[in-house]
């Protein structure tokens, strides 16, 4: 007989040796603790997932975990619980088990729920208890260097705490302080009258999900000129947008600041949800790279929800 309960913090030690099905080994120990962690400050609930235990012997064969954090959309507050690492043991996998996992957690009082990067053979289950898909395309910014692209009257301020505080609303002051993480970097853009507040995390990718070969030769020219080196090896830095405070701003000025940004965090582009970019220029480019969530909210839309508070900032993760 087995149970579905809330997962603990007490819990670790039993959950992590399930972790070794995921087969990361640039994950280790201290790593998969963050999930048994609060990472909003604002909202400590106490139980960070759930957990699928024998009855008989207490062995704990399932988990499925939670993040949780409060967002504000439009002046009002909502709470999100962004659902994380769903795992069973090999020999508990026919059990429907997995289902029952995801049910208790859809069941939550007063959560939106979200899980930005779902096993795609449980996305079906999502489904069928009412997740709708998000379906998230991507664009590639480059390291921009023509002179007719900057702006004097815009600045940049990259990992500068002090300045960064002062200029921040109360709103991005809680996102700041939530993910002072160690892959997270924390960029203001600003001129005389708004700022636009960016979450970006250096992540690896191989080539071919992002650009085409063909477009990678082209590329190395460029790089090579900007960062005396091509492109090297199957897999290139890039850094995931993972919060834009100000799309509109954002969209005008970027390229007036992605070859400073570029150059400061040692990566070779910056990727961003499409949805951010509405103009077209030779360093904005499509890539391959299309991820697929789910989410269940009465309230929110796929466009309200980005990936803070999730695992893809808590974890270094390749693609």
């Amino acid at each position: 007989m087995y149970k579905i309960r809330k997962a603990y913090q007490d819990d670790f030690e039993k959950v992590y040796p399930l972790f070794q099905y995921f087969n990361n080994d640039k994950l280790r120990k201290d790593d998969w603790a963050a999930l048994f962690k609060p990472i909003c400050r604002e909202l400590n609930i106490g139980f960070y997932g759930f957990v699928c235990e024998n009855i008989n012997d207490n062995e704990i064969i399932g988990f499925l975990g939670g993040i949780s954090s409060i967002r504000e959309f439009n002046g009002n507050s909502f709470k999100i619980c962004s659902l994380t690492s769903l795992v069973l043991k090999p020999e508990y996998r026919k059990q429907n088990l997995s289902f029952k996992l995801i049910e208790s957690a859809s069941q939550l009082e007063d959560f939106h729920i979200q899980v930005v990067s779902p096993i795609s053979k449980t996305i079906h289950l999502y489904e069928s208890l009412g997740f709708k898909i998000n379906q998230t395309t991507h664009k590639t910014i480059l390291p921009a260097f023509h002179k007719s692209l900057f702006n004097k009257n815009v600045k940049i301020h990259i990992n500068n705490n002090n300045i960064l505080l002062g200029l921040l609303s109360v709103k991005d002051k809680k996102i700041y302080k939530d993910h002072q993480l160690s892959y997270c970097n924390h960029i203001i853009i600003k001129d005389r009258s708004e700022y636009c507040y960016l979450v970006i995390k250096p992540t690896d990718f191989t080539n071919r999900i992002l650009l085409s070969s063909r477009i990678i030769s082209t590329l190395n020219k460029i790089w090579h000129k900007l960062f005396r080196k091509n492109i090297m090896g199957n897999k290139i830095k890039i850094g995931l947008i993972h919060y834009v405070s100000n799309p509109q701003f954002f969209s005008k000025n970027i390229l007036n600041c992605s070859y400073k940004i570029c150059k400061e965090l040692k990566i070779k582009g910056m990727s961003v949800n499409s949805i951010y970019i509405n103009k077209r220029s030779f360093f904005i480019i499509n890539n391959y790279l299309t991820s697929f969530g789910v989410y269940k909210s009465d309230t929110l839309n796929s466009d309200d929800l980005d990936t803070l508070y999730s695992e893809l900032v808590l974890f270094d993760l390749e693609y």
